[in-house]
């Protein structure tokens, strides 16, 4: 399985259900250094026209997405290189 490295870090249930096929995000916690607010970053490979694919459907979604108690697009950052 091409997902095998990455099988450790899901929980068993999901792995029954779902094959890991590529690893395509990052997520992280972080903390706005002026205000302290705490957020996620989610950092998306998008050298693969894959990666591309699920970026631009993800964030589709966000920008239609706007409720204080779920999940909120904030900033975009593309980075080249």
């Amino acid at each position: 399985m091409q997902g095998a490295q990455f099988q450790a870090k899901f929980h068993p249930r999901g792995l029954s259900r779902y094959d890991i096929k590529a690893l395509i995000s990052k997520a992280v916690r972080v903390e706005q250094k002026t205000t302290k607010k705490p957020f996620a970053m989610k950092v998306m490979e998008t050298r693969m026209r894959e990666g591309r694919v699920v970026c631009e459907s993800e964030l589709t979604i966000l920008w239609r997405v706007s409720r204080l108690d779920s999940v909120q697009l904030m900033e975009i950052f593309e980075v080249q290189g």
